[in-house]
């Protein structure tokens, strides 16, 4: 008994250690394995961005060389584009606007008068108008130094079929007009509007008239007034 005791009690202490060292060889071999997936995992996971990167790359650099050359001068335009200086722009318009206003001036003061007109003006039919007073044929005339007239523009017609306000227009450029003797008034054109309308002379009768008056003028408060 005393021998199978001590046997059995070394079978034991045998087995114990055995499977303590299987215990210590699988423990490490399970470590060993999850320490070679976590850096499979990280080699693979390395590897994908890698790709993805490289798929990106690649991406760019197939685009047609039409479309990567229209960029490329889209965006040199686009900062190569000249800014406009906001302060200069305001000056030159400024100094454009009193130019202008200026030689306005000027003109308003060359104020033309009728010396001389052809001896009948032609008459427009106004059978057909159920309102001839309504109707008008309005020139637009520049007047020289010398009082000619230089040429005509018909701003507006209500009155008159073509043929009449060609008339019309024949007898505008016989007109004569006496502007005032000073150099400013010599060297410029000055502009006259030339109003025709029907109204009834009197005996009652529709006849056609003419008004003559300067575009630039000044009024009674000597400000500077543009008519048409």
């Amino acid at each position: 008994m005393e021998k199978a005791k001590d046997v059995g009690e070394s079978s034991f202490v045998t087995l114990w250690h055995r499977a303590l060292v299987w215990r210590a060889v699988f423990v490490g071999a399970s470590i060993l394995t999850l320490a070679s997936l976590m850096s499979l995992a990280a080699y693979v996971g390395k590897e994908q961005t890698v790709t993805q990167h490289a798929a990106g790359t690649a991406t760019r650099e197939i685009l047609p060389p039409q479309e990567t050359s229209q960029r490329a001068a889209a965006t040199d335009v686009a900062f190569n584009l000249p800014q406009p200086d906001g302060a200069a722009a305001s000056i030159n318009q400024s100094t454009t606007a009193s130019t202008v206003n200026e030689d306005e001036e000027v003109l308003a003061t060359c104020h033309p008068h009728l010396l001389r007109a052809p001896p009948s003006m032609p008459q427009i039919d106004i059978a057909a108008m159920p309102q001839p007073n309504l109707g008008h044929l309005k020139m637009h005339l520049w007047v020289n130094g010398a009082g000619v007239v230089t040429r005509e523009t018909i701003l507006a017609a209500t009155l008159g079929t073509p043929a009449e306000q060609q008339a019309e227009a024949a007898y505008i450029k016989e007109l004569t007009f006496a502007l005032p003797n000073t150099k400013e008034c010599r060297t410029r054109e000055v502009e006259v509007v030339g109003d025709f309308f029907e109204q009834r002379d009197p005996r009652g009768r529709w006849a056609t008239y003419v008004r003559l008056y300067p575009r630039l003028s000044f009024n009674s408060a000597g400000a500077l007034v543009r008519t048409d």
